[in-house]
């Protein structure tokens, strides 16, 4: 019983003395973090110093001349059956892919000077023909100049088959692999919901 008390009474101790030295360490430090606020040194602020913003610019203009390394895209021009192993049914679209997309004219008004700020038909009549001239003018040079335009050095294309229009030095062919998983009577993944009916049948055709 003595032996059982002595050590009930060691462990109390040293519970008291680890709350102490808890306390005292919590105390310190609050006095540390009020004072390296107040000194200025704690960033309580997204700019605290005024040299701060001149430090990201410089920063991003270093930033904005790296090139950039695209990992994926079909480039092609709009009657090449060869861009997309699965052409999207216009009621499959993202919204990103859609003509309400502002981020579509602004990069039309970007990169071809269209004067306008909707994709309305007619519009949209003015932005082809503004392509094909600038794709009959330049040929290969056409995708490679975009590339230049967005800083990009190589891009892959994931397309059905490669382009003699894309320079390959630039345009990394990259083929579809869907094929290789559906090469058998894929009618039933077909009829299972709208999304695989409109793909599997282009499975199949690849």
């Amino acid at each position: 019983m003595l032996q059982k008390t002595n050590k009930s009474r060691s462990f109390t101790t040293i519970t008291a003395s680890m709350r102490r030295r808890f306390a005292w360490r919590a105390a310190l430090l609050s006095v540390v973090l009020a004072w390296t606020a107040q000194a200025g040194w704690a960033q309580a602020r997204p700019a605290p110093s005024p040299a701060v913003p001149a430090i990201y610019e410089r920063v991003l203009a270093q930033i904005q001349k790296i090139p950039i390394f695209d990992h994926h895209a079909h480039p092609g021009f709009f009657d090449d059956p060869d861009v997309d192993a699965m052409v999207v049914p216009p009621s499959h679209l993202a919204s990103r892919l859609r003509d309400t997309n502002p981020e579509l004219i602004a990069a039309a008004r970007s990169l071809f000077g269209y004067p306008y700020h909707d994709l309305a038909p007619d519009h949209e009549a003015w932005l082809a023909k503004r392509k094909a001239e600038l794709q009959k003018q330049q040929g290969r040079a056409y995708f490679s100049g975009i590339l230049d335009r967005l800083n990009v050095e190589t891009s892959l294309a994931n397309r059905a088959a490669a382009a003699d229009y894309l320079d390959p030095a630039r345009f990394r062919w990259v083929f579809f692999v869907d094929s290789f998983l559906f090469p058998f009577d894929n009618s039933a993944l077909a009829a299972r919901n709208a999304d695989e009916g409109a793909y599997m049948p282009l499975q199949d055709k690849m």
